[in-house]
């Protein structure tokens, strides 16, 4: 029971993203990875939890101006790359 239990954790995949940086005046972007065994939905939602966070700490909604994926470290990897506004 314990084996299967563990492998299940280890389909689940992990993810992570970045601190969120100003770019440029009121132009923030934030990035998130996922291994091969995340979605890139969970990936998207992972950086958009970021934004938001963000923006809600000022009072303020999220204003997506750009996105960018992209696969890294040999195929395996999504990066989401988002910049992003608070309004």
């Amino acid at each position: 029971m314990a084996t299967i239990f563990s492998f299940g954790i280890l389909l689940a995949g992990c993810a992570s993203s970045s601190n969120v940086y100003e770019m440029q005046p009121g132009v923030f972007q934030v990035t998130a990875t996922g291994d091969g065994y995340t979605t890139a939905d969970r990936v998207t939602d992972l950086a958009m939890q970021k934004a938001q966070e963000h923006c809600s700490q000022r009072g303020k909604r999220v204003r997506v101006i750009n996105e960018q994926q992209s696969i890294t470290r040999m195929g395996f990897d999504t990066t989401l790359r988002v910049y992003f506004a608070c309004s």
